[in-house]
């Protein structure tokens, strides 16, 4: 295989160890409830367990960004993974809510610097069309991450709830391959005049507009593993193995839709792109909150996460597009602040909604928003047209 398609493999399988790092425990919350049943609070606190790394995620990913812009990528990156793994295996062997919960904190930190530096090495190594399609590639295999860590998980936490927390060792073999394949990428220097305030001068509105919606849409995303398990325990009785299918139905239909994103970014603006993926989301959502029957669940899963495939390729594209070199780590660290924060708000969001004991609370008004900003997206389309 050529150093290129090395380069291209080893970026895409440390792309599986991001979004969906935090959801890889979902199938075992329940049992994790039951197991800390007398905790004060546990209903909370069993949530925070996927939702904690994205707040640090949240808080880190902008010093990450700061520091491979000024002291380069590859440390960056090995050394995230390294701490990936130490960190996300800390439920294996902590029987403690609050341990495994500062061992959460802890894998958000290494989150941070993998998804920043890889996003940033992206925009370093490939240019036009080949990076359009190899940032779609980078969403489907989030997204692929997420159906099989999950699915594993859901396999492992029907023998208990601590053995999904072993996936996380996963990240030692894809550290070992970025160290022998990755190289560090001449960057251009910042020029004179030239500054990320000035960038922000010139794109501001644009740039602001992305990190807003990179904050909604993750926030509405992360409904799906941080309420859909107790939604199908309570309504349908499933099986941990069980919510772990029905999560990867919703990351691998995102993941089928970010692998063709490439060809569809050649025939739609970016606009275009958010109006589909919120649109997608809506109509999922809403169907989620109101079908009876599992089959029908999985059908509205598919749905939204159609969406959810074309949510992060499409404001990764967008900030790499109009950003320069010297800032893009900075700016990217930012947009990955923006996205986790939404990803760490989401069950504090929601907690209102379902706090009278209805679940499907959780996606039948996050459904309709959704559909408020589908079809805004639409509405500024076909007004600037006119």
């Amino acid at each position: 295989m050529s150093e290129k398609k090395w380069i291209k493999a080893s970026l895409l399988l440390a792309s599986t160890m991001t979004i969906m790092a935090g959801a890889i425990i979902a199938p075992s919350l329940p049992r994790i409830s039951e197991h800390f049943a007398s905790e004060p609070h546990i209903a909370l606190l069993s949530r925070l367990i996927i939702t904690l790394p994205a707040l640090f995620i949240a808080l880190f990913s902008s010093l990450a960004g700061w520091t491979i812009d000024r002291f380069g990528r590859r440390n960056m990156i090995i050394g995230s993974l390294l701490l990936y793994a130490v960190a996300g295996t800390t439920g294996a062997y902590f029987d403690n809510i609050y341990g495994i919960l500062a061992g959460r904190a802890l894998l958000g930190i290494a989150v941070a610097g993998n998804m920043v530096t890889i996003t940033t090495l992206i925009g370093d190594l490939f240019v036009g069309y080949e990076r359009n399609q190899f940032i779609g590639f980078q969403g489907s295999f989030m997204a692929f991450g997420g159906v099989i860590f999950i699915l594993f998980a859901g396999w492992l936490a029907d023998i208990s709830w601590e053995m999904p927390f072993w996936l996380y060792i996963l990240s030692i073999p894809v550290c070992y391959l970025i160290w022998k394949k990755i190289p560090e990428p001449r960057v251009i220097t910042q020029k004179k005049n030239s500054s990320p305030v000035s960038v922000i001068k010139q794109e501001g509105k644009t740039i602001l507009f992305i990190y807003l919606i990179g904050f909604t849409g993750m926030a509405l995303f992360y409904i799906i593993p941080a309420q859909l398990p107790f939604l199908l325990k309570k309504t349908h009785g499933v099986s941990n193995s069980m919510i772990g299918y029905a999560i990867s139905a919703s990351t691998f239909s995102g993941a089928l839709v970010s692998l063709g994103y490439g060809k569809i970014h050649h025939r739609f603006s970016f606009q275009w792109i958010y109006a589909f993926a919120f649109i997608l989301f809506a109509i999922g959502y809403l169907l989620i909150a109101n079908v009876d029957s599992f089959s029908l669940m999985i059908f509205a899963l598919v749905v939204a996460g159609a969406g959810t495939g074309l949510l992060m390729p499409n404001a990764n594209l967008w900030m790499l597009s109009i950003v320069p070199e010297f800032s893009r780590g900075r700016m990217v660290g930012n947009l990955t602040m923006a996205v986790f924060l939404g990803q760490f708000i989401s069950p504090l969001m929601v907690h209102p909604l379902i706090a009278n004991g209805q679940v499907s609370n959780a996606f039948f008004y996050p459904g309709l928003l959704m559909a408020v900003i589908g079809l805004g997206f639409i509405g500024e389309r076909l007004l600037k047209k006119a």
